[in-house]
């Protein structure tokens, strides 16, 4: 087995807030590794960075003394401690292993442990995908090929390592080759780029790559059938594709990388934001065109070097611009440091400790007016909470991102807002420092000059007046205040404000020709439309005379997720057309009424009925109804008894001519169709009556988690013919309710069932051909000779498995038998070895339970099953 054990030191010492005392005790780890061992010193009290030591086919879960385990930010705390690297397989931690394309996904992480180290390689497959959603991880540790990942952490250390096989290479980069991706693109100085001879520079905008910085030769590999292969280090225009978005919202305090990612993290949400990031370490790391050291990338050659990438948490930062130039687009600064300064530089100039950069080469002041500004670095951490674009800023760097800034003075030609809100997230206020070139102030509202739009309206504007028809800029939506309409805005103003967040106080005006308001609702003068509702209100009382509820082509109804609403009166225009549009959105509805005059419909007990009482045609999801009575002449719309949360129990008058109940459950009237079981029906068991012969419906109900037994009567069809309407062609169709009820751990049928046989515990065809599902709950189960085929939804079920033995004249086993958590063994008879699902050997998956399976095979066919891909990876044994 290939063991792959990539270490990198990092020494890391940092104070806590304060500054600590000298202190002359020293300790140390010793890292024993397999061929050398290794010394990790510093001072007892302080930190240090401990290397992960990953082995292919193994998750690393730390460095351990036989009962801590130690990884990545550690304090040293004894004067000696002898660490030796502990691993555990992949597949006793993870639910599944997925194989596709040659690549490899690790599926559901299951495991105890605080530190998992990802491998590179599992059964000589790169790992490419990784997921551990709930997990407990604290510390991380991934190998930059690792492009899909989907996990929920409690991260306090995280790092990319890599090793020179898993380099941006032109099989794998996304998917796409190196050669596709840099085919048409030019450099900035307009050569041409020509894959034989790849030369380092920056390419033109619409290449995706952004940088090459060079072609790595010493890591060129040889494949068979397809030569030489060579790495890039390359920076791309787009997020890195190694991390993952979900990092941005962890808890993550910790990073630290192997050496410079080559593709590098620039403007990566991980980075972003982070003020709460604690420690951010690059290993010191030479190559002939980039260097790393002190947390900085700096690319190029002695002659020509420039600052790429700088991660500091001093107050003070100080770049020397005679060591090394500065580019305004990719130069990034990250930390949490709360000053910069630059020196020896003619277009590169701070105020205030934030960095700009002129376009063009004079050096007069800021103010000469053939000078153009872009903002180039905002501290991370500075503090202060208002602050006043210089004159000529007209850009602002794509990876500038403070949470202090709540105000922002604009200078008179700036005028991206949008941006301003991505790199101040916090920002409330803007205010203009005199005449703008675009936007005008009034009252703390920002119109464009000639007051057609509202671009922002500040936190401290208690009531926006609106006097006239206006467009809203999508920024005003972020939070509008009290909103008052003079009397000559017309009811397409309501148009703007329909995507409106939390908007709770309208006024209008009384001689305002077009609307009013009433109780919440905004009326139109002109038409029978509603035009808004209020989020504020939760008893909504629509008045007589209105029937138009969607007044805006190419918009939602005016009722849609208004999720505040908790009671709705109807009026007497309200028709059957609007029930769906109008009421289904309202996820919270409690209760409904209806104006008497309706001539559709009818209210009683929260319940929308048809006018003559024979139709339910509305429940609100959340009434409070725990038993319904379907009485003499109600005959239509019982499905919606199904969606009830709070329903228990139905009940039908003798007398209804097309429904009765049986033990709280609704059927048609000869109890040959079940129509609906109560969502909160009080009983695991579910015995349809004998005279049932239709299939159930899991749409029709939502009680899939509550029934656990079941018997079926003896004209029941599990599975049945049904003809395609489009196609003509008759399908054989299994009940949905006895296929997907995950819950489903016991089902017991009628003896004398013509369509199916019970018999060793097993339900199957009567003809004995295919296996239907496991009766009772006995724990090991024999499958016969005659099972042709097995119903793969079976294992989706809560039966407690435990031994399975079957024969190989089962031409194909369904994969997702070894999804079972509870199977211990699978005995196989038979003198040939048996196929698994799909399996072939770029795409399968392998399913883990909690357990160790054992498989048991004849004797003639052992070394089948031991070499054989798929099976050989479970322990194989002779049956006894």
């Amino acid at each position: 087995m290939k063991f792959k054990i990539l270490f990198v030191i990092l020494f890391m010492f940092f104070l806590n807030g304060c500054q600590k005392e000298e202190t002359t005790d020293l300790g140390v780890f010793i890292l024993e590794y397999p061929h050398e061992t290794v010394k990790i010193e510093g001072q007892i009290g302080e930190n240090v960075i401990i290397p992960e030591a990953v082995k292919d086919d193994y998750i690393f879960i730390g460095w351990t003394d036989g009962s801590e385990y130690y990884a990545g930010l550690t304090e040293i705390k004894n004067s000696s401690l002898t660490l030796t690297p502990a691993y555990i397989a992949i597949e006793d931690v993870f639910e599944k292993v997925v194989v596709s394309l040659g690549q490899v996904s690790l599926v559901g992480y299951k495991g105890d442990s605080k530190i998992v180290g990802v491998p590179v390689y599992w059964r000589g497959y790169m790992i490419a995908g990784f997921s551990a959603l709930d997990s407990k991880i604290e510390k991380l540790f991934l190998p930059s090929g690792i492009q899909n990942t989907d996990y929920h952490l409690y991260l306090t250390d995280f790092k990319v390592y890599d090793s020179p096989l898993t380099l941006i290479r032109d099989e794998v980069m996304d998917g796409i080759s190196f050669a596709k991706k840099i085919a048409g693109c030019t450099y900035k100085d307009g050569s041409t780029f020509d894959i034989n001879d790849p030369q380092p520079g920056y390419f033109n905008d619409a290449c995706v790559i952004k940088q090459l910085i060079r072609r790595d030769d010493d890591s060129a590999i040889t494949v068979p059938g397809k030569g030489i292969l060579y790495a890039y280090d390359v920076i791309r225009n787009f997020d890195p594709a190694y991390t993952d978005y979900n990092l941005y919202s962890s808890t993550l305090r910790y990073l630290s990388f192997a050496y410079a990612p080559v593709q590098l993290f620039v403007n990566h949400p991980i980075l972003t934001g982070k003020n709460d990031l604690e420690v951010f370490h690059l290993n010191d790391f030479q190559k002939d065109d980039y260097t790393v050291m002190d947390n900085q990338i700096v690319i190029g050659s002695d002659d020509e070097q420039f600052l790429s990438f700088v991660y500091s948490d001093d107050d003070l930062l100080t770049i020397d611009a005679s060591r090394y130039d500065l580019w305004d687009e990719y130069t990034y600064i990250y930390g949490h440091l709360k000053e910069i300064d630059v020196k020896n530089s003619d277009d590169f100039f701070t105020i205030d400790g934030i960095l700009y950069y002129r376009f063009n080469n004079n050096s007069g002041s800021v103010s000469d007016s053939n000078t153009f500004i872009r903002l180039v670095a905002y501290p991370n951490g500075k503090t202060q909470t208002s602050f006043t674009l210089p004159e000529n800023v007209t850009l602002i760097h794509q990876g500038v991102y403070n949470t202090y800034v709540e105000s922002v003075t604009l200078n008179e030609t700036f005028s991206n807002l949008n941006q301003l809100l991505l790199v101040f997230p916090n920002m409330s206020h803007i205010h203009l420092d005199g005449t703008h070139d675009i936007f005008i102030e009034e009252d703390g509202v920002i119109y464009d000059k000639d007051k057609t739009m509202i671009f922002f309206v500040n936190q401290s504007v208690e009531r926006l007046v609106i006097e006239e028809n206006i467009s809203l800029s999508r920024l005003v939506n972020r939070d509008l205040p009290h909103l008052h309409i003079g009397k000559d805005v017309d009811e397409t103003f309501f148009r703007e404000i329909h995507y409106a967040p939390d908007l709770y106080e309208i006024t209008i005006e009384d001689d305002n020709p077009y609307m009013y308001i009433e109780d919440g609702v905004v009326y139109s003068k002109t038409s029978s439309s509603v035009l808004y509702i209020l989020d504020s209100y939760q008893d909504i009382y629509i008045k007589d005379g209105y029937d138009n509820y969607r007044p805006f082509d190419g918009l939602p109804n005016v009722l849609a997720y208004k999720n505040n609403i908790k009671s709705i009166h109807l009026n007497a225009q309200f028709t059957s057309d609007d029930i769906h549009v109008t009421l289904g959105r309202l996820h919270h509805l409690e209760s409904i009424s209806i104006d008497p005059d309706n001539p559709y419909f009818i209210t009683d007990n929260q319940i929308l009925y048809s006018k003559n009482m024979e139709g339910l045609s509305y429940i609100p999801p959340l009434a409070d109804i725990i038993n319904f009575h379907v009485n003499e002449e109600l005959t239509k719309g019982l499905n919606s008894l199904c969606n009830v949360s709070s329903l228990q129990s139905i009940t039908v008058d003798a007398n209804n001519p097309l429904y009765q109940a049986v033990d709280g459950v609704l059927y048609n009237k000869d109890l040959s169709e079940l129509i609906c079981v109560p969502e909160d029906y009080q009983s695991n068991t579910l015995l349809l009556p004998e005279t049932m012969t239709k299939p159930l419906n899991r749409y029709q109900f939502n009680t899939q988690n509550i029934i656990t037994d079941i018997y079926l009567p003896q004209e029941y069809p599990i599975l049945y013919e049904y003809i395609d309407d489009i196609d003509g062609i008759s399908y054989l169709h299994a009940d949905d309710f006895i296929l997907y009820t995950r819950y489903l751990n016991h089902i017991s049928i009628h003896e004398d069932s013509p369509y199916y046989d019970q018999n060793n515990a097993l339900l199957t065809t009567l003809d004995g051909k295919v296996l239907l599902g496991f009766i009772g709950q006995e724990g090991a189960y024999e499958i016969p000779d005659s099972i042709e085929e097995i119903n793969p939804y079976l294992f989706h079920a809560s039966l407690p498995i435990t031994d399975l033995t079957l024969s190989s004249s089962l031409q194909t086993l369904p994969e997702e038998i070894f999804s079972i958590e509870s199977l211990e063994t699978l005995t196989i008879r038979g003198d040939h070895i048996i196929d698994v699902g799909t399996f072939d050997e770029e795409n399968y998956a392998y399913y883990f339970n909690s357990i160790g399976l054992i498989i048991y095979v004849d004797d003639s066919v052992l070394s089948q099953y031991q070499d054989h891909p798929f099976w050989s990876f479970y322990e194989i044994r002779v049956i006894e």
